[in-house]
């Protein structure tokens, strides 16, 4: 069994972009590609009450992974980002996007419809 600790600090800022999934999205989908489970535990809490430090460890499979964080949620994005680098398992091919026209924000679909009906030039 592997476990690799780290401090979430260096991690936690490159995470939420509402735009990217999370770190914690991405485990879930590791997990059901991989048909395996996936668990967050909180293992310590420390520190005052105004500065607490919490270490959670995620169990994939049977790989462990364990990083802290100033709250439970940051704990879990940083223990789930150092397990999407250094897992063995599998990781599910990247899903298609949709292309959109960059002058109107439409998708092909729709950019070729008005096409067809003379809105577009």
């Amino acid at each position: 069994m592997r476990v690799i600790y780290v401090c979430c600090n260096m991690i936690a800022k490159k995470i939420i972009s509402p735009a990217e999934k999370t770190p914690m999205c991405l485990i879930n989908e590791l997990a059901r590609f991989n048909k395996t489970t996936h668990q967050y535990k909180l293992t310590d809490e420390s520190g005052p009450a105004h500065k607490k430090s919490f270490t959670v460890c995620l169990k994939l499979g049977d790989e462990e992974y364990i990083a802290s964080g100033p709250s439970i949620k940051k704990g879990q994005h940083a223990a789930a980002a150092i397990a999407l680098e250094k897992t063995k398992l599998k990781h599910p091919p990247p899903k298609k996007t949709i292309t959109k026209n960059r002058e109107l924000g439409l998708p092909r679909i729709n950019q070729s419809l008005c096409t067809i009906m003379g809105l577009l030039n």
